[in-house]
């Protein structure tokens, strides 16, 4: 091939002039080494490329492109069920710089099927059941090469809103455990007046059911599904529908703030009215109810704290019989435009009980320290005051203030110390909140042995500090009343070397003193 690429002059070229045969011999000499010297420079231009081309059939070599013709041909058997409207394919293709937690993440495939709007649920369900049937062969052999295939099912025609385009009204990822029932139910709700339903949940991959029946498999719960109603007064039968059918869901209606959130439960009606007639009153402009193990329903108002609008809202609130009827406290807040809090209460007047006040306990195996009803109360004097060190967990932050009797008495204490956080330039936090450590804890009396050792628990939310703010590096600790405050430098500990994320306005829950026990705070 090489040899066939050369087109340099040769001896036996027509077009050549003669010439003597001295210089044709050296002419003919000279060709040959200068045809030598290519050919060894050509064999190893090509011996140096090889590998590029190998490199480049590997990159161009897709071996799951004839799995996905028989994929197409699936879909097209599918396209001719009665009942469906189109099935189209989508293809994502990941590189292998692409990775998850669980390793390098695989290919795509999302198959989209529109059904006939029209169907009955149970019509609905039996032709995607159908059309599953005839996908999972085709998508078992894609799933040899790291390949997901996904059904996605949707049924009526998208709307687009404010120029963007919308859900359409029907959507779910079709599950084999699971998919014939949530379309219909979904088509149940679709077609009882919802402008859009959607089934929760990622779906799994087709290929996943090929091999279904080998193990004992676990029917999941039914999947909860986010309805959209078309005005406020078709929210509450749609949330009675969807009690009836089994299915937890969360409601809201288009283009408004009136939202209902089940929290993986059961809606339940009553506070779904709850929510819509909050919503027609008045300068109402959002309600959102969160039906949570501790329900609560947030107001958004359009007038100003000072409106007798506030005091009225309040009223309709607690006077409104629904937290008695189900026998469980409900929460209100009512907010302004801004998001300040004009004021908050309980639904029906009715208030969880006031917890009974409690001394924060030992644990069971722990010997509390003898009482002592001589002993003097603890001054700064019979007092070393230090910062115990701090701990986090899921967004919670713990901290331990102690002090050490190094009296050679017993010295009784009771309360907790007071603090003030400060930055590093020595500038009190401001607006922070101190609040009880937990309900209901109140102080206990504590006689103090020489020698031993009182902590004080601290513990707060995490704050942002996304944007370098002032931590806190200092905390002023008076540990009794009438004490000179001690300056503790919280950086100085291991576990707090960059500061404390307790910011300006933060809130923090303190504990009276107890006894301290090691590697307990």
């Amino acid at each position: 091939m090489l040899l066939a690429n050369h087109t340099g002059p040769s001896a036996a070229d027509p077009s050549t002039p003669h010439e003597p045969a001295a210089r044709a011999r050296h002419d003919r000499t000279a060709s040959q080494a200068l045809w030598h010297n290519r050919t060894v420079t050509r064999s190893k231009a090509a011996l140096f490329l090889l590998p590029f081309a190998v490199v480049l059939a590997v990159a161009v070599w897709r071996p799951w492109e004839p799995a996905l013709d028989e994929l197409r041909e699936a879909i097209r058997e599918a396209e001719r069920l009665p009942g469906v409207v189109s099935v189209d394919m989508q293809h994502r293709e990941s590189t292998a710089s692409v990775a998850t937690t669980f390793g390098p993440e695989p290919s795509e495939v999302d198959i989209h099927m529109r059904l006939d709007a029209t169907l009955t649920p149970d019509d609905a369900a039996a032709t995607a059941e159908n059309a599953h049937a005839l996908l999972v062969p085709a998508a078992d052999v894609v799933a040899r090469d790291a390949v997901s295939v996904f059904l996605r099912v949707s049924a009526g025609e998208s709307e687009d809103e404010n120029g963007v385009a919308a859900l359409p009204p029907l959507e779910l990822r079709y599950t084999a455990a699971s998919g014939a029932a949530d379309i219909a139910d979904a088509f149940t709700i679709w077609q009882a007046g919802a402008r859009q339903v959607s089934v929760y949940g990622t779906g799994s991959p087709l290929a996943d059911t090929a091999d279904a029946g080998s193990e004992q498999e676990v029917t999941p719960p039914p999947a909860s599904i986010g309805i959209t109603a078309a005005d406020a007064a078709g929210m509450v039968p749609l949330a009675e529908l969807a009690a009836e059918l089994g299915r937890s869901a969360d409601l809201h209606v288009a283009g408004d703030n009136t939202h209902y959130n089940g929290y993986g439960a059961l809606p339940d009606a009553d506070a779904v009215r709850l929510a819509v007639d909050a919503a027609s009153r008045p300068g109402v402009e959002s309600v959102s109810f969160s039906d949570s193990t501790a329900p609560h329903i947030s107001v958004g108002a359009t007038w100003p704290a000072e409106a007798p609008e506030t005091q009225e809202l309040s009223r309709w609130l607690e006077e409104h019989d629904y937290a008695t009827d189900i026998g469980l406290p409900v929460a209100f807040t009512v907010s302004e435009p801004g998001y300040a809090t004009l004021t908050e209460g309980w639904v029906s007047a009715f208030s969880p009980p006031e917890p009974e006040a409690h001394s924060l306990p030992l644990p069971a195996d722990v010997e509390a320290w003898p009482d002592d009803p001589s002993a003097p109360a603890c001054t700064s004097a019979h007092l070393d005051v230090r910062y115990g060190g701090s701990d986090a967990a899921t967004g919670a932050r713990y901290a331990a203030l102690r002090a050490s009797n190094v009296s050679d008495g017993p010295c009784a204490i009771e309360g907790a110390p007071g603090i003030r956080f400060g930055n590093a330039d020595g500038v009190a936090q401001k607006d922070i909140t101190i609040e009880p450590y937990s309900p209901g804890v109140i102080p206990a009396r504590l006689v103090v042995p020489p020698g031993e050792q009182i902590l004080a628990p601290l513990k707060w939310r995490a704050m942002s500090t996304a944007n370098d703010p002032d931590v806190t590096t200092t905390i002023d600790v008076t540990a009794v009343p009438d004490a000179e405050p001690v300056s503790l430098d919280v950086t100085e500990h291991e576990s707090s070397a960059t500061g404390l994320d307790i910011l300006d306005g933060g809130d923090v829950r303190l504990g009276p003193w107890v006894q301290a026990l090691e590697g307990w705070s």
